[in-house]
């Protein structure tokens, strides 16, 4: 396997994450933005930057890796690791590091709203808590969840994109 392929793994999952990030923030924007009104250009315009760019370095990654990579895009031998292998593993690592770097976060967010319902908690009730603040952490977990659940499922339609036969079989 070219060097190339392998940077356009990372590469793809870096321009998901740059995706999936501005798809969260614009969706979380748009759902405030209902209860508010206007936003500003940056508001809007951040996730959308972030947006384009993870989508445009998704369709352009196999030019920019074989691009970076030059002359020196060696073959690297891994022996009994297939594509398909290769992209599913990153998928997975991928779901997991967004669910697992969240989880605590929303754990503690439902604990707090836990708390804050019981008839214990009688401090700090000025107003009710906000559940605009646990969007993105659970939002991104359940990417991340699904991410590991069809892992295996995204590998095969790149591969598939790439010609690979192994995953016709898929």
């Amino acid at each position: 396997m070219p060097a190339s392929s392998l940077a356009q793994i990372l590469l793809r999952l870096y321009s998901l994450n740059l995706t999936i990030y501005g798809t969260i923030q614009l969706f979380i924007l748009l759902f405030n933005w209902f209860g508010f009104g206007l936003l500003s250009i940056y508001e809007i315009g951040v996730p959308i930057i972030y947006l384009v760019v993870g989508l445009v370095l998704w369709f352009f990654s196999p030019y920019l890796c074989k691009l970076a990579a030059g002359k020196n895009d060696d073959a690297i031998k891994l022996d009994g690791v297939s594509e398909f292998q290769l992209y599913s593993t990153a998928f997975l690592c991928l779901g997991l590091y967004f669910a697992l770097g969240r989880m605590g976060e929303v754990l503690s967010w439902i604990h707090f709203f836990a708390a804050y319902n019981s008839p214990d908690y009688g401090f700090h009730r000025e107003g009710d808590p906000s559940y605009y603040d646990l969007a993105e952490p659970a939002i991104t977990v359940v990417i991340g969840i699904v991410l590991v659940v069809t892992a295996r499922r995204w590998a095969a339609k790149l591969c598939r994109q790439s010609g690979n036969s192994e995953a016709k079989s898929k």
